[in-house]
């Protein structure tokens, strides 16, 4: 069953449905202490938010309908590396924990996560889904639930944040992604 939901300490993971990651890639995820964990990432995974990133600035090229509202296309967002270091820390807690939640296992809050990061902007949104592999199958997920497709198509957003995790065993997936706009 695919799930989505409407708008700690990072361990970075080493087995994958009991096979050893042996490539990583290194991002920018800003310099926040707590963002360090974050910015060696599988090249799988991180293979997957460049992909998600791609389908999302598509569909903001194109707009869609939201419920019963046309959106207009939309500029691109570009990737803040703040915000792809909450998402990722984030990514990592609810596949663990097998749930999706705005709530951390840490009793964090969105908004105390993007803290932690140091994120410069204004964060609007968090989106979640779970059971997912594909990136395109999320964002056609998110673009059929009225107020993730009006999160994705929001003209005032300018950033984003992606991150995606796979449970140690395997068993559960786990996307977020966070948009925002840049101050200044």
């Amino acid at each position: 069953m695919k799930t989505v939901i409407a708008g700690g300490l990072l361990l970075l993971p080493l087995h994958v449905g009991g096979c050893v990651i042996d490539e990583v890639r290194e991002d920018d995820v800003g310099e926040a202490p707590g963002c360090r964990a974050a910015a060696l990432w599988s090249t799988d995974w991180g293979a997957r938010e460049d992909a998600l990133v791609e389908e999302i600035n598509l569909a903001r090229a194109v707009g869609a309908t939201c419920g019963d509202r046309e959106r207009p296309p939309v500029p691109e967002l570009d990737v803040a590396p703040e915000l792809r270091c909450a998402a990722r820390r984030h990514a990592v807690d609810q596949a663990e924990a097998g749930d999706l939640s705005h709530a951390g296992t840490d009793d964090s809050s969105t908004f105390s996560r993007v803290d932690l990061a140091r994120y410069p902007g204004v964060p609007t949104h968090e989106l979640l889904a779970g059971d997912f592999l594909d990136p395109e199958a999320v964002v056609e997920a998110w673009l059929a639930s009225p107020a993730e497709c009006d999160a994705l198509l929001d003209a005032s957003a300018t950033e984003l944040g992606p991150g995606f995790a796979r449970s140690q065993d395997g068993g559960a997936t786990a996307w977020v992604l966070l948009v925002g706009e840049a101050r200044g």
